[in-house]
C-alpha cells in the first residue's frame, strides 16, 4: 500500500511552468532552479493542438498540479 504522493521540490520561488511556441518545436517545461519535467514536440504550426496535452504531461511527470505552479513564463519570439 502506498502513502500520499509527495509534492515536488519547488525551491524558494515555487514551480514555474515554461512555454515556448516561437519555433516549429513546442516546448513546455516545469521546474524551479532545475527542470523537473519537459516536453518537446515537433509540431510545425499546430502548437495549439498539443499545448494543453504537453502541460498535462509535464505536470504528471513531475507529480505536480496547476495549484503547485507559482509562475508561468512564455517565450515571445518571432514565431509566437
Amino acid at each position: 500500500m502506498s502513502g500520499p504522493r509527495s509534492r515536488p521540490a519547488a525551491g524558494p520561488h515555487g514551480l514555474r511552468l515554461v512555454i515556448d511556441t516561437a519555433t516549429r518545436t513546442s516546448v513546455v517545461a516545469l521546474g524551479s532552479l532545475e527542470p523537473l519535467a519537459a516536453s518537446l514536440l515537433a509540431v510545425r504550426h499546430r502548437h495549439a493542438s498539443f499545448l494543453l496535452e504537453q502541460v498535462d504531461e509535464v505536470l504528471a511527470a513531475a507529480g505536480a498540479s496547476l495549484a503547485d505552479v507559482s509562475a508561468i513564463a512564455v517565450g515571445t519570439g518571432p514565431g509566437s
